[in-house]
């Protein structure tokens, strides 16, 4: 599993997610055009994060 899921706050997969959340916008991924509806699930599922 390599992209960001949300499952729910109260999941204990928040922490890793929190932890790729970091990578992502580090590696500056949200500067990518968006080429697929994955990129767009991706980036709902980190705004459901915050």
């Amino acid at each position: 599993m390599h992209r960001v899921i949300f499952f729910s706050k109260e999941d204990l997969a928040s922490y890793h997610m929190m932890n790729k959340i970091d990578e992502f916008f580090k590696n500056k991924k949200n500067e990518n055009p968006i080429e697929s509806i994955n990129d767009i699930l991706e980036r709902y599922h980190i705004i459901e994060y915050f």
